[in-house]
């Protein structure tokens, strides 16, 4: 592989294949930050000076509501953080999980393999029409938005957003609209500000919004951007919104006013 690229573990070479694109978006780069230079996320929300408008952390879902759908936004470096999300998923996660992920429109495409291979779930790109469900994960096809209609998906191929097709905010503004309280938006690593108008409306609607550590993304612009202009509910990393998923799902308080469930920092009363 050109470059010193290192393949992704447990990924057969031809399932890397065609995917030029995400090597161009960084998106098959490997190289992470140590872990002992990220800080909790409870410790880098009260640190606001590093990253600007950053709000106290808080407990979130103090009414106790039932948040029944995830959807994420990722582009640059994003597969390897959906990757790390998947894997720690569990396989009766009382929810639909929706991803969007930035990709060239005609290379070959292996993500639905690839993400499959790390998903307790059924992951699926799905057509026109189709019923959206609990205990799936649905992909956004290439070159096509996935949008929210009631309880059934739209498949359209419309303008490009942020000059891109798929675009997350597409479906993160459909899904504030029909969902309102009930969703969880997460935008992920990636370059630019693609999600953050609707990861905006998400939270405006009741809904949870949360952002990856930037100083964990291998692209953090967009992570960044959201936390700037959504003052977002969470910054988190990768294994810590994995972990706390389920909890939203069934209700739960999360974070630092919880005294017996998940604090940002990952640990436990």
């Amino acid at each position: 592989m050109a470059g010193g690229e290192k393949p992704v573990k447990g990924i057969p070479k031809r399932q890397r294949q065609g995917n030029d694109d995400l090597v161009r978006h960084g998106m098959r780069s490997h190289a992470r930050p140590p872990e002992t230079a990220i800080p909790p996320a409870y410790a880098l929300s009260r640190r606001r000076h590093e990253i600007s408008n950053i709000g106290e952390f808080m407990a979130v879902n103090e009414a106790r509501i039932p948040r029944s759908f995830f959807c994420f936004g990722a582009s640059a470096g994003g597969i390897e953080a959906l990757i790390a999300i998947l894997d720690r998923l569990p396989t009766d996660l009382d929810a639909t999980v929706a991803i969007v992920v930035h990709r060239s429109p005609t290379a070959a495409s292996a993500l639905v393999d690839i993400f499959a291979r790390h998903s307790r779930m059924p992951v699926v790109e799905p057509i026109d029409g189709d019923p959206i469900r609990r205990r799936m994960v649905y992909l956004a096809p290439q070159d096509r938005h996935l949008i929210m209609e009631g309880e059934r998906w739209r498949i359209e191929e419309g303008t490009s957003v942020h000059r891109w097709r798929p675009a997350v905010d597409p479906l993160f503004l459909s899904v504030a609209k029909y969902l309102g309280k009930t969703a969880v938006g997460v935008l992920l690593s990636g370059g630019g500000a693609d999600g953050v108008d609707g990861l905006t409306e998400i939270k405006k609607r009741g809904g949870v919004s949360i952002a990856q550590d930037p100083r964990q993304a291998l692209q953090d612009s967009m992570p960044k951007s959201a936390i700037k202009h959504d003052d977002v509910d969470l910054v988190l990393r990768l294994e810590q919104i994995a972990a706390i998923i389920p909890s939203l799902a069934a209700g739960e308080i999360v974070g630092d006013g919880d005294s017996g469930g998940l604090l940002a920092g990952g640990t436990r009363h």
